[in-house]
């Protein structure tokens, strides 16, 4: 049986500026979230600027 509980989760990219020694550009985050093992999980994602490929 599915849960569709409607979890919302907001992370977003640490400024070069904030990140701690040792820490990986461009992967850290404010808010990290561990998802379960072998689940099904939907993720939806928005840019408030331009991707490029």
């Amino acid at each position: 049986m599915e849960d569709n509980s409607g979890i919302n989760f907001d992370s977003y990219m640490v400024a070069d500026d904030d990140l701690a020694t040792g820490a990986f550009r461009l992967l850290e985050v404010d808010n990290r979230v561990v998802l379960p093992v072998s689940s099904h999980v939907r993720v939806l994602i928005t840019s408030a600027d331009v991707l490029h490929s």
